[in-house]
């Protein structure tokens, strides 16, 4: 999800550098703002019991995260950390709350994209529980 920066901006968002390896926020914080990346790149994961990282997805210029947890009462359940130096817009959560009823048409943008999101995730865990290689390739294909 894009926001056109100057809405933002009117609603109070700050900007802020990342260095690289540094955390934006981490697995079991609240949700408090709403990041979209003007330049670098972020990595969010997580890693499990055994230290084991997984990587959830790579994302890069004008792509927005963590937004989902705004509208649930739960924890990060993953890490959100800048592979490069990053520059991103922050949106406080009661902000981002009052920009979506100031502007159905990027509520509504932001439920397309959060259902885009949930339609892949669903896709690719039937496609990995197939213990058939050609399955899971052909799925993957199929869907992009």
């Amino acid at each position: 999800m894009n926001i056109d920066e100057k809405i933002l901006r009117s609603f109070g968002s700050q900007t802020r550098d990342y260095d690289a390896k540094e955390f934006i926020f981490r697995e079991g914080d609240s949700p408090i703002s709403y990041y979209q990346i003007v330049s670098g790149t972020v990595k969010i994961n997580n890693y499990n019991e055994d230290g084991k990282e997984f990587i959830h997805n790579i994302l890069s210029e004008h792509q927005s995260f963590g937004d989902p947890m705004l509208f649930v009462q739960k924890t990060y359940p993953m890490n959100a950390i800048a592979l490069t130096p990053c520059t991103i817009i922050r949106l406080p959560k009661s902000d981002f709350i009052n920009m979506l009823n100031e502007y159905p048409k990027t509520s509504f943008e932001m439920n397309a994209c959060l259902s885009h999101r949930l339609y892949y995730k669903l896709i690719m865990m039937q496609n990995m529980s197939s213990n058939n290689p050609q399955v899971r390739v052909t799925g993957l294909l199929d869907f992009f």
